[in-house]
């Protein structure tokens, strides 16, 4: 979006915060994406081939102020495949380097798959995204420090980013490692709060009907429940297929991004 562009503006009125398309000089640009799994024949390619892998639209990825996107498997050399029901998902360490290339300044963790090669895969994950300078939100050492914001200055504009997943096997303990898990107590605190001293909350949720093109009642009520709670837009993903998108209250719902780079050969269309 170039300077003098039409923007959605989020505005505060007696009826809540409402969206207005307004032309603005320095408008904010964020990039969600949804379900990234670099595994499967994405590891046989090399990193002189992650630039054209992203073609044709590498250059839109690396035009904006900030992107984010969900890391749907630990990044880890040491496999520990947890025993759970459905795929166990792994990745290489060295496929950061496909992150980084596509431009991400941070990655989603809260999810049903961070926890599939255990705390040593989830400890790996954290320590080769610090050491690729890509913020993580969603997962960490205990549920504490899971729960915890990824606050950003972007533009003068503090936005906070807060990721949290539907309860399954990979969710945190208050001694145990793993995701954010969907809480709607202590949901109502964690945003309550970061409105206090952020300008703009953006939920991120992993969760919902898998290979479902729309939204089920619970996850709709879920959504609208986050808009009720303030915050300026709500991403969701986790059904690998496009989800619906709709305005309530002015406050934008993306019910699923639908995979990003997820490489199954035998699925439908719609997974890709």
């Amino acid at each position: 979006m170039k300077a003098d562009a039409d923007a959605m503006i989020l505005r505060k009125t007696d009826l809540g915060w409402r969206y207005e398309m307004e032309k603005v000089d320095k408008p904010i640009r964020l990039i969600f994406a949804g379900d990234l799994c670099p595994d499967a024949r994405n590891q046989e390619l090399s990193s002189d081939h992650y630039k054209s892998f992203y073609q044709p639209f590498h250059d839109i990825l690396h035009d904006k102020d900030y992107s984010v996107v969900n890391l749907e498997c630990p990044l880890t050399n040491h496999p520990a495949p947890l025993a759970k029901v459905g795929p166990v998902l792994q990745a290489e360490r060295r496929m950061i380097d496909l992150i980084k290339t596509g431009g991400f300044d941070a990655v989603c963790l809260a999810n049903n798959h961070i926890m599939d090669q255990g705390a040593g895969g989830l400890e790996d994950t954290l320590t080769v995204c610090k050491e690729s300078m890509i913020s993580t939100v969603g997962a960490e050492s205990d549920y504490n420090r899971a729960r915890q914001i990824l606050v950003k200055n972007i533009n003068d504009v503090r936005i906070a980013f807060y990721n949290v997943c539907e309860q399954e096997f990979s969710i945190s303990g208050l001694d145990r490692p793993g995701a954010n898990p969907f809480d709607p107590v202590d949901c109502f605190h964690d945003i309550r709060k970061a409105l206090q001293e952020v300008d703009l909350v953006i939920v991120i949720y992993h969760g919902g009907i898998e290979q479902a093109n729309l939204p089920g009642p619970g996850l709709v009520k879920v959504f609208h429940y986050f808009a009720e709670l303030g915050a300026a837009a709500v991403i969701g993903h986790h059904s690998h297929y496009p989800g619906g998108f709709e305005l309530y209250r002015g406050v934008p719902l993306f019910y699923s991004l639908g995979n990003f780079i997820l490489d199954r050969q035998d699925q439908k269309r719609d997974w890709y």
